[in-house]
């Protein structure tokens, strides 16, 4: 627009020159309204004066000029040049004002010089320096009928006065943006193709959208870009698809980035993104894109996305490297995981391989783990040297995964040994291709089927099935940090499945430990990933051995047999809201009954308002041991109120101890209600109480 403007202006003086023949001292034209491709001026006036016969002031006025990147029109724009000097070969303006928008340059003109060579049409110009928004910008041109250029040199700009210049006259982003802007700029338009080039700088950049999720602080960043596109001036920009071409490379040299939810420290480590794509009106073809962070990650990729209201993927494909897994993890993967899950809190380290490629809307994603370590940080969990393949497909079926690890554990203390993994793993399904054996201390954990569905999804859906192999109670009880229980635990069948947040056994649960049968026939836990989760469960225990139990708990040794029932258990974040629990000495019980002095002072103060009977009590610290006939206790709890009894009703009591043989102890319960927290606090004292209470 500017350089047909300019020609047009001074062919008008060519005219002036040509008939001042005639004597004419002063020309005025008013055109009124003149448009161009992207542009229209309206009360456009020219005033040519004659000062002598080779010396005329013009002046050239613009009520208001509209351009296609403004929002709103230039108004009351003025060039002046009082001396200009004309001849048959050329007209000079060696020092013209321009006068543009107040708002958008201020109160002080551009100061401009031009010629215009009359044979060849050839038009210098030169912007003298110009204050811009705390900086300065120079401007030099020239053009021709065959081709024009131009050079903007921008020195310390402030990109936040300048965003508040311009935001008045162009659409811009609602960012908040600052920082100092050092950049050169050459524009050639020629054979119908105008190449840009930008070089530069911007210093102390930092910038936040209104969401606060993008963000950037003190960054320093480097810039060289190049880009193609059809000249606005000619029929090539309406007569052929309209297209941008781009490459280029911007680094990041030092500062922080943050684009939810990945956060990115540079220091001495560089961020270079380099990239080659055309814009086209329907689509976006990256031709090559690399983005590599020194030290840390090689990422590239090419590809083709279309717009919509979010960009549509039509092909894509991305590398990356083989990957030191510890700096990848740290510098992006930990802060995308999340800081406060448990996959947020690994020690990592071993090499990682990645490519993902989508042809529409078919996706497929490839990992590769070499001597990969992974702990978490309070060593809850760990596996060592992960080798393997995994593959994601969101169709094909064909592909399966891999996995294989030396070691690992878990609560640290629980060692599992080497295992392979074989899955297969098909948009929101994974599937374990064949069984998994999985060492676990002296034991072997065997899952013969698992499947998954949904994965990603509310409707999150999963099934197992599998077994434990008898582990002995002592080692799998000290692993955990607990006392060393005797007897062996096994698990003979386990059938789970998840559905609608909701997971629940397909099949009664049962545990053989401590000489006896644990049964588990009702299990349902609804929202078991929610801060709220709600179970309910029936379980029943058969002839546990008192003795292998009790004696190292600190509740005091007793011999015998104990079975009983917890029914309709119900648990919301993990605290009782309601069950029906009984426990008792079982009828057929062929084992000695024999109780502790200690095992009868903490039944005592279990039952709260319980009492040892007379005859006892005088011989209570005659004998360590006693015998007894029964024993057993109940709690149905309702409304936070524990509904108690014992092994036999009395008129004002139940037995929790009846006694029987020589020496023989009653121990009686008088408090038929207790409150559930003060129980549990009486729970608590006597495994916690080192030397028993007596009374």
């Amino acid at each position: 627009m500017f350089s047909a403007g300019m020609k047009w202006l001074l062919v008008l003086m060519s005219c002036w020159w040509s008939i001042e023949t005639l004597a004419l001292e002063d020309m005025v034209l008013k055109l009124g309204i003149t448009t161009g491709h992207d542009w229209r001026a309206e009360g456009v006036m020219v005033q040519l004066h004659g000062l002598n016969d080779e010396h005329l002031s013009l002046t050239l006025d613009i009520a208001s000029l509209k351009l296609a990147p403004l929002k709103k029109p230039l108004q009351n724009l003025k060039l002046t040049c009082p001396h200009t000097q004309y001849n048959h070969i050329q007209i000079v303006c060696p020092q013209a004002d321009l006068y543009l928008e107040r708002d958008l340059m201020g109160d002080s003109p551009w100061q401009l010089s031009f010629t215009y060579q009359l044979l060849s049409q050839q038009i210098n110009l030169r912007l003298e320096a110009k204050a811009l928004a705390g900086g300065q910008v120079i401007l030099q041109a020239n053009t021709t009928p065959d081709e024009w250029q131009a050079d903007v040199d921008i020195q310390a700009v402030n990109l936040e006065k300048l965003s508040n210049q311009f935001k008045t006259f162009i659409d811009l982003p609602s960012w908040i943006l600052s920082g100092y802007l050092y950049l050169k700029v050459k524009l050639l338009s020629k054979a119908q193709q105008l190449t840009t080039t930008y070089a530069g700088q911007i210093q102390d950049l930092n910038f936040s959208n209104a969401e606060g999720n993008q963000a950037g602080e003190k960054l320093a960043v480097q810039l060289t870009i190049t880009t193609h596109s059809p000249s606005t001036n000619t029929q090539a920009a309406s007569s052929h698809e309209e297209q941008l071409q781009v490459q280029g490379q911007i680094i990041i040299n030092s500062g922080n980035v943050y684009f939810a939810p990945w956060y990115v420290e540079v220091k001495n480590d560089p961020v270079i993104l380099v990239t080659d794509f055309t814009w086209q009106s329907a689509r976006l073809i990256i031709h090559h894109f690399s983005y590599t962070h020194t030290q840390v990650l090689s990422l590239r990729g090419y590809g083709e996305l279309t717009p919509a209201e979010h960009w549509a993927i039509k092909t894509l494909s991305l590398r990356l490297s083989p990957t030191a897994f510890s700096p990848l993890y740290e510098r992006y993967l930990q802060a995308w995981l999340g800081n406060d899950s448990q996959l947020g809190q690994l020690k990592v380290n071993g090499t990682i391989t990645a490519q993902f490629n989508q042809q529409q809307e078919t996706r497929q994603w490839r990992i590769e783990l070499q001597h990969v370590n992974l702990e978490h940080q309070q060593q809850r969990f760990g596996l060592m040297d992960l080798n393997g393949t995994v593959q994601w497909h969101s169709s094909a079926t064909h592909l399966a995964s891999d996995l294989t690890w030396r070691s690992g554990y878990l609560a640290s203390n629980l060692k599992l040994g080497a295992s392979q993994l074989s899955l297969q793993l098909v948009g929101g399904h994974i599937e374990l291709l064949q069984p998994w054996h999985q060492p676990l201390m002296d034991s072997m954990i065997h899952i013969e089927r698992f499947q998954l569905d949904n994965l990603g999804e509310a409707q999150l859906h999963w099934q197992l099935q599998g077994q434990l192999e008898p582990i002995a109670m002592q080692t799998f009880s000290m692993a955990l940090g607990g006392p060393a229980f005797e007897g062996q635990l096994q698990i003979n069948e386990i059938a789970a499945n998840y559905h609608n947040q909701q997971l629940q056994i397909d099949a009664p649960l049962r545990l053989a430990a401590f000489d006896g049968m644990i049964t588990i026939s009702r299990f349902k836990m609804d929202k078991p990933f929610s801060s709220q989760p709600t179970l309910q469960a029936d379980l029943e225990i058969s002839k546990l051995n008192l003795q292998t139990l009790t004696k190292i708990t600190g509740f005091g040794e007793i011999q015998g047999q104990l079975s009983g029932y917890v029914k309709e258990l119900q648990l919301v974040n993990w605290q009782p809201i309601t069950f029906n629990a009984y426990f008792a000495t079982p009828s057929d019980s062929n084992l000695p009954h024999q109780i502790s002095q200690k095992a009868i002072n903490n039944l005592s103060n279990l039952g709260g308002g319980a009492a040892v009977n007379a005859i006892s009590k005088s011989i209570l610290r005659i004998f360590e041991n006693f015998s007894y006939q029964r024993l057993g206790w109940g709690c149905h709890l309702i409304k936070g109120v524990c509904q108690m009894r014992g092994v036999e009703a009395l008129t004002n009591g139940y037995y929790l101890v009846k006694g029987g043989g020589l020496p023989r102890i009653d121990v009686i319960g008088y408090n038929n209600q207790v409150d559930w927290q003060v129980l549990v606090t009486r729970l608590q004292r006597i495994f916690h109480t080192q030397t028993p209470v007596t009374h």
